[in-house]
This record gives C-alpha cells, sequence and structure tokens, in this order.
C-alpha cells in the first residue's frame, strides 16, 4: 500500500573508509527531506522495505520519531500506565456521593466497575467502609 505510491531515488554511495563504526551514529543525519520513504514510512511488509538496505536504519529513525510524538503526547495529556491502580480517593468520593443519593448497590458496583476496573470484592469493602462513615455522622 504505502510502497506504490512513490519510489525511492538512487543515493550516492557512501565511502566505508569514511565512516568510524565506534562512534554512535547521529540520526539526524539521516532524514532526508528529497526522500519521500527513508525515515517517514517503514513497513516490514512492503516489498521496497525489505529490499532496501538502509532498513534497519530507517526502522530506527521511525521509532525514534514515534517515541518524540509519544513524548509529545504524554506531555499534553497524562497517560494511564498499566502500573498505576486507580486513584481510590475518587472512588471512595464517588461511591460516598451515590450513597448519599440513595442508589442501589448493585449499581454503585456497575458503575464503579466500568469506570475504574476494580474487582467487585474491594468495591464491596469500600461501599461497607463508607456506609460505616456515614452511619457514625448521623
Amino acid at each position: 500500500m504505502m510502497g506504490n505510491k512513490k519510489k525511492r531515488k538512487s543515493r550516492d554511495k557512501v565511502n566505508k573508509e569514511e565512516i568510524n563504526l565506534l562512534k554512535p551514529l547521529n540520526l539526524a543525519n539521516f532524514t532526508l527531506e528529497n526522500d519521500p520513504c527513508f525515515g517517514k514510512h517503514h513497513d516490514l511488509k512492503a516489498p521496497e522495505c525489505n529490499r532496501c538496505g538502509d532498513s534497519e536504519i530507517c526502522s530506527i529513525i521511525v521509532a525514534q520519531g514515534l517515541n518524540t510524538e509519544r513524548q509529545e503526547i504524554s506531555r499534553e495529556t497524562p497517560i494511564k500506565e498499566f502500573h498505576d491502580g486507580p486513584d481510590l480517593k475518587a472512588v471512595r468520593k464517588f461511591i460516598r456521593g451515590k450513597l448519599k443519593k440513595s442508589v442501589s448497590q448493585e449499581a454503585i458496583i456497575t458503575k464503579v466497575q466500568n469506570k475504574w476496573d476494580l474487582k467487585t470484592k474491594k468495591i464491596i469493602k469500600i461501599i461497607v467502609k463508607q456506609i460505616e462513615k456515614l452511619n457514625k455522622k448521623k
């Protein structure tokens, strides 16, 4: 699909003696403005990428570009990490508000499960604690 749009232009050959393999590559030098594909459209299934000798470097450049995009997006909007649990303060506040409005416990459980993906036992424990707190205030 992507390979059918534009064909790659041939480039000048690089002298192998000019490249020092002990120094890390500066990836900023590899993005070419006139090349329609390199570092922009990396697709392992495309025949152009299979034939290309620069596919490894191209994949590194594309991955680095995607990483910078992901970091920019995460600065703008917080991304939920998998190891982070739900905000229990918000869950308790939500449950407390629903209990004050006399919403049934079954409805509270389903709403909390849909919103925060908590287990039923954990939700029931929080509901019991919130009911005890509400009864102490009365």
